[in-house]
């Protein structure tokens, strides 16, 4: 992962992640499902979400 990412399970999300150093888990009871499964990632761009806290600070 890198350090901002958001993740879906079968279009829900589950998680998000501000630091690629540091281990994740995430509860995906509520969303697995038998058979196929379908997982996402979207990867948000570090200097925008730099700047946003940045901002917030």
């Amino acid at each position: 992962m890198d350090t901002f990412a958001t993740i879906y399970l079968n279009g829900s999300e589950i998680g998000s992640t501000e630091n690629m150093f540091i281990h994740h888990t995430f509860d995906v009871t509520r969303e697995v499902i038998d058979g196929k499964n379908i997982i996402a990632v979207k990867f948000n761009p570090v200097p925008e979400m730099v700047k946003i806290q940045e901002e917030n600070h």
